[in-house]
């Protein structure tokens, strides 16, 4: 009896940590109100430097139109300070009352009705209207800060081409893009015309391009957001609005997409229709392909006198632009148009506005997304535990066999080919990958397939040109070599930079899939990194390589065959893989190929020569994956381990890819599952958690943590290698064993403990831009250090002054490469690696070699110039 309570009481024990309560997708509160009698309709409202403005608007002020009312168009400008503490409207602040509304200077002359958007240097005013003139001036507002409260600057920008009221805007990168629609105050003046300006080029002025389709009208909603395809470009999306028809107001459903780059750049497509009109409404770009847009005019009551028409609709719709629906997703405090939405710390903000014809509102909202958590259930959690205690178990079982540093760095050597192929696969797929790759064909097309046709094409010249130096003269890194083919300050440069990168990258591996499992499971993030953390730290420590080789071996098995259920759920589901091509491919997401020679687009070219040399980097100069190539029998063995994961890499990849397309038309079936806002490599977890039987579902969730930990592991033991073999045992710092394994397993503790500290610091602290900025500049050192490794093996010429200033040429041209171009990705590799080999050979011709010039010789050393 005793045995069946306490089974009852650890299973509701479980369930109560497995279980979170769902959220609604918004979570609004209230800001201040604005200390006026009546608020404003078609006010100027954004975001500059921590401060919301209002500029402008219209309103009633001594009763309502459908009373004799007189209409009234206002100068103010409002600030409310979000960083303040005690500002108020009245002469004496309140202290610590909070942010409040105050005045802070006028316009020059009355305007309402203006197009709106917000911008790193301040809201842009667009056009607009007085109540009699329509303008063509565009203003920007910028809050500044000094000693006593800040204050509101006004500066003029080039005028519009031809004046516009109740026009819509929208920024794209750094672009304002305009739909324009009325120049008169009579309604029935209306025309079309689409304008961009570029914020970078103030002088060039205005652009016109070609005008949207459909009938001229106005009060769009417009919005940026992501187009769908791989490249990271944006489209402008215009919804709804008001026409004119024999004298009378129409409201449209229809949806329009401007591409502003690309094949199609310039040019509208339409994508689908709204499920009702939302004339005068707003809109924000959420997450990566979501734009949420708040309430507007349907119009059915446009017929009836002002004073009988209800409040506008309370209803939010998001459009999801990947798989071109629509849904949805709550409602807003209060119904409320011609006022603009936009977004303050990711969170949703409207103020003031009409809440129905001739009523204007002094309220403001700010809405928090707040995602729906799933449920863990507890049979999905006893999996995870449980594997987590096997990964744990395996690390104290490996223990038993180290036995000096030859166990703790190489595994003895007794690693069998099959379980270092693996191993090498495990390594380089991390639970980033497994979750991210579905997401490059949900969001796209098969352009980026050929890439992984490129680990096939890099294993022979891993395995003829560089395995066997790594083999033969006994290394235990990498970097050992360039010290015998080049010198010291060669080896040096390239263990530390491996270590260094490898040190920031450790907490984003962790993070990253931290965030996912979060969102998949409801559990706290923290708490996802320091178990990772920790655990994948103790058996590390214990086991060695040769745990952390097997443990990648049980990740592989329970991650690919997650992989294939999912697959065969998924295409289960939608009716077989003859429904899932054919709707691809009337959606033009299975394009293969693309021959275009721009080398701004993903164009083929680009794919597969950037691949190959990206491809370099991991296997044939990164120590975390060479290492593996050292832990078997014989040089024999370690190239059929070598051939085991390229093998398994091309098919697995394209299963990734097509599980991505799959996913894609299951959500657009099921367009109410996507959470708003999320980001696209979030849609192979959704389906986990909402689609997977229990118990798979939790061994799966349990193999993506495993897979971080994986790659931290991965990293803090060749962390330790590097270190203890590169400079401390080089520099007669370890004279023996027993002391360099102590070291050893002294620096996996560390370095597990400044990956785990430093994840929970992005997770706590907004310091993430500033993180991945740090990590961009150590990417920058990578293809310095391919360069060398192939100067080394490929020449008998290149020494190592020439071959260290060619890394530095190859860091200064992927810095231009990445920061002051617009290239793709694919590109890099090739200017970064060319850069570095062409200038490093270069300097070796020009400068003499040094007395000590290596002798180091090989198969392709002797082959080459």
């Amino acid at each position: 009896m005793r045995r069946v309570r306490r089974r009852a009481l650890c299973w509701c024990v479980l369930s109560a940590l497995a279980s979170v309560a769902a959220a609604a997708q918004f979570d609004w509160s209230e800001l201040p109100e604005l200390p006026v009698a009546h608020g404003f309709g078609g006010p100027a409202v954004g975001h500059h430097n921590g401060a919301i403005l209002l500029a402008g608007g219209a309103n009633f002020p001594d009763r309502p139109p459908w009373e004799g009312g007189e209409k009234v168009w206002y100068d103010h400008i409002w600030v409310l300070d979000l960083e303040s503490t005690g500002e108020t409207a009245g002469p004496e602040p309140e202290v610590g009352a909070g942010p409040r509304w105050r005045r802070a200077g006028a316009l020059e002359r009355p305007l309402a009705y203006a197009a709106c958007v917000s911008t790193a240097e301040g809201v842009l005013l667009v056009g607009g209207d007085d109540g009699f003139d329509v303008s063509r001036e565009v203003l920007r507002l910028r809050y500044e800060r000094g000693d006593g409260p800040g204050r509101v600057s006004v500066e003029r920008l080039p005028s519009l081409p031809r004046a516009t009221t109740y026009a819509a805007a929208a920024v794209s990168g750094r672009r304002v893009y305009v739909a324009a629609g009325r120049d008169s105050m009579d309604a029935a003046d209306l025309y079309k015309a689409f304008w961009s300006l570029d914020l970078d080029d103030l002088e060039a002025g205005w652009t016109v391009h070609e005008p949207y389709p459909g009938p001229a009208r106005i009060k769009m909603v417009a919005a940026a957001q992501s187009d769908g395809t791989v490249t990271p470009s944006e489209a402008v999306y215009l919804f709804s609005g008001e026409a004119q028809a024999a004298g009378r107001p129409t409201y449209t459903t229809e949806a329009w997409a401007f591409d502003p780059v690309g094949s199609a750049a310039g040019t509208w497509r339409p994508v689908a229709a709204l499920p009702q009109p939302v004339a005068a409404g707003s809109a924000v770009p959420l997450g990566e392909a979501h734009v949420a847009v708040f309430s507007g005019s349907t119009g059915r009551f446009a017929h009836l006198p002002p004073e009988q028409n209800p409040l506008f609709p309370t209803t939010v719709l998001s459009y999801h632009t990947l798989t071109d629906t629509w849904t949805e997703v709550g409602d807003l405090p209060q119904g409320v148009v011609t006022t603009p939405a936009f977004l303050v710390g990711g969170d949703a903000v409207l103020v003031s506005g009409e809440i129905r014809p001739g009523v204007r509102t002094t309220s403001g909202f700010r809405g928090r997304l707040a995602p729906d958590r799933r449920t863990l259930g507890p049979l999905n959690l006893v999996f995870v535990v449980g594997y987590l205690l096997l990964l744990v178990a395996m690390g104290v079982f490996f223990s038993r066999r180290n036995r000096g540093t030859g166990d703790f760095f190489l595994a003895g050597r007794r690693v069998p080919w099959w379980a270092a192929g693996l191993s090498i696969y495990a390594t380089q797929l991390s639970a980033i990958t497994f979750l991210g790759a579905p997401a490059i064909t949900f969001a796209g097309d098969w352009v980026v397939a050929p890439s992984w046709l490129m680990i096939l094409a890099i294993a022979p010249v891993i395995v003829v040109f560089f395995l066997p130096f790594f083999r033969r003269q006994g290394v235990i890194t990498a970097y050992e070599y360039l010290d015998r083919r080049f010198g010291l300050g060669a080896r040096l440069f390239g263990s530390a930079s491996f270590i260094v990168f490898q040190l920031a990258r450790m907490a984003v591996v962790i993070y990253l899939p931290a965030l996912a499992l979060q969102a998949m499971t409801g559990i706290d993030v923290s708490i996802c990194i320091v178990t990772a953390g920790v655990l994948a730290t103790l058996y590390t420590v214990a086991g060695g390589m040769e745990a952390v080789v097997w443990t990648d071996v049980l990740q592989s098995f329970v991650l690919l065959g997650g992989l294939l259920l999912c697959l065969v759920l998924v295409v289960s589901d939608l009716g077989g893989a003859g429904t899932i091509y054919a709707a691809a491919a009337a959606a033009g997401k299975t394009t293969l190929f693309n021959w275009s020679p721009s080398a701004t687009e993903l164009a083929t070219w680009s794919v597969l020569i950037g691949s190959f040399l990206l491809n370099l980097a991991p296997y044939a100069t990164d120590q975390a994956v060479v290492q593996r190539y050292l832990t078997t029998r014989d040089e024999r063995s370690a190239a059929r381990g070598i051939w085991l994961n390229a093998v398994l890499s091309v098919p697995f990849a394209m299963l990734f890819l097509c599980l991505g397309t799959a996913l894609w038309l299951y959500f657009k079936q099921r367009p109410g599952l996507l959470e708003l806002g999320m980001q696209n490599d979030q849609t192979f977890p959704l389906f986990i958690v909402g689609r997977l039987p229990e118990g798979a579902a939790g061994l799966l969730i349990a193999g993506i943590l495993a897979a971080s930990m994986s790659s931290l592991d991965s990293s803090i033991h060749s962390i330790s290698t590097a270190l203890s073999h590169d400079f401390f045992k080089r520099f007669g710092r370890l004279r023996t064993e027993s002391a360099e394994l102590g070291f050893a397993r002294t620096v996996v503790v560390g370095a597990g403990t400044v990956a785990t500290v430093t994840a929970l610091v992005l997770a706590s602290f907004d310091v993430r831009s500033l993180f991945f900025f740090f990590q961009s500049l150590l990417g920058l050192l990578s293809s310095g250090v391919v360069a060398i490794f192939l100067l080394g093996v490929f020449t008998r010429r290149a020494h190592q002054t020439g071959a260290l200033l060619g890394a530095a040429a190859s860091t200064g041209a992927l810095a231009w490469a990445t920061f002051w171009t617009d290239i793709n990705l694919y590109v890099y590799p090739m200017i970064g690696i060319g850069t570095g080999v062409f200038v490093g050979y270069l300097m070796s011709r020009l400068i003499p070699s040094p007395a000590t010039a290596s002798t180091v010789s090989g198969t392709a050393t002797n082959r080459a110039p």
